[in-house]
Parts: C-alpha cells; sequence; structure tokens
C-alpha cells in the first residue's frame, strides 16, 4: 500500500469511525452519571428523591474482587536448558508491571469497564522500554466492522496533545520518511523518476 492509497484508506475510515463512534458512545455520560450518583435530570431541592446507589457499589466491590490479586504472566521452560532464560524473562514481566504501576492501571481499566464496558490499555514502545496507560474508553475508536477482538483491523486513540509536540512529531516523521526515500536512491526498483505511467 503507497502513500496516497494509505491517506485514502484513512480518510474513508475515520469518516466511518466518527459517525459510528458516536452512536456507539452515545450513553456514556448517562451511565457515567448514574456511576457517581446522579440519577434524576432534574434535582429539586423541596422533594428530595432518596437514591440507594448499587452501580457504584457493585463495580467498586467487582473491581476489587478482580484486582485483589496480581495476575501471574510467567514464562515456563520448555527442557533444562532453557530454565535461566525463562527466568530472566519472568522478571522482566515483573519488572515492566511495577514500573508501570499495572496494579493501579488495572484497577482503572476495571472500573471502565464496569461504568462504560470496555477498558484498554496501551501498550507500547516509548523508545527506551515499554509503556503501559490506561486509556478512556471515550478515545479509543475501534473498527466497526469487527465482530471480534481477531477481526479488528485499526483502532484510533484520540488524544490532547501541545502545537509543539505534534509538529515535533511530524518533523520527525517526515525527517524519517526523507532518510528511507535517500536510502533508496540508486536503487532501480526505487527509481521514481522514471514515468511509470500504464505499468503494472
Amino acid at each position: 500500500m503507497d502513500e496516497k492509497d494509505l491517506l485514502q484508506f484513512h480518510n474513508k475510515h475515520v469518516a466511518i469511525l466518527d459517525r459510528t463512534d458516536k452512536e456507539a458512545k452515545k450513553d456514556y455520560d448517562r451511565w457515567y452519571k448514574y456511576f457517581i450518583g446522579k440519577h434524576w435530570k432534574v434535582e429539586d431541592p423541596d422533594n428530595p428523591r432518596p437514591v440507594v446507589n448499587f452501580c457504584r457499589s457493585a463495580i467498586r466491590s467487582t473491581v476489587s474482587l478482580l484486582t485483589d490479586n496480581k495476575p501471574i504472566i510467567t514464562a515456563y521452560p520448555v527442557d533444562k536448558a532453557d530454565i535461566d532464560k525463562s527466568n530472566l524473562i519472568r522478571r522482566i514481566f515483573d519488572n515492566i508491571w511495577d514500573v508501570n504501576r499495572c496494579q493501579e492501571q488495572l484497577s482503572l481499566a476495571e472500573y471502565d469497564a464496569g461504568v462504560f464496558g470496555t477498558g484498554y490499555w496501551k501498550i507500547f514502545w516509548d523508545g527506551n522500554d515499554v509503556a503501559i496507560y490506561v486509556v478512556p474508553p471515550e478515545f479509543i475508536q475501534v473498527d466497526p466492522f469487527a465482530t471480534s477482538i481477531f477481526d479488528v483491523q485499526y483502532c484510533r486513540q484520540v488524544s490532547v496533545m501541545p502545537i509543539d509536540t505534534i509538529k515535533r512529531i511530524l518533523e520527525k516523521s517526515k525527517t524519517k520518511r526523507q532518510a528511507n526515500i535517500d536510502s533508496l536512491k540508486g536503487d532501480t526498483r526505487f527509481d521514481f523518476s522514471v514515468d511509470r505511467k500504464g505499468l503494472t
């Protein structure tokens, strides 16, 4: 897929995502209000309506049960030669868990799942190490045609960034793209000066 095709794919799917995402998340505000105890649209101080908030207590109890113990993420050796490697991998997993405060992140994602029906972790390489943090569901847009996690073709995270950060990312991307183009110069397979109209 060349850059033009990628841009067309992106624009087409962004339009679909924006349309379907709005419909999928239309109840998020109402669900959050239920969670924090705002069940009535109009507050009437002269006619108080007592509310027993089972939503909050149910979600808190569930999150507490699900996050009471640390999940076991481990590596088992296949044979005796792998014992040292599996121990190293186990220590790496534990370090990643601790450095990223994953027990807290797990609780946050479970709260999101309880309130909104889904919770997300963003796991990525930040240039130095594995980074993990929770992204609120309202900032994630998933392929609307996917019927399971295995069918997802794309996912988009919406985030607020300072203009300077965006400029720096775009400049870095432009520099990297130019370096890739420069590295292909001289290779006749990628000679972009040749008119390739009509060629397949």
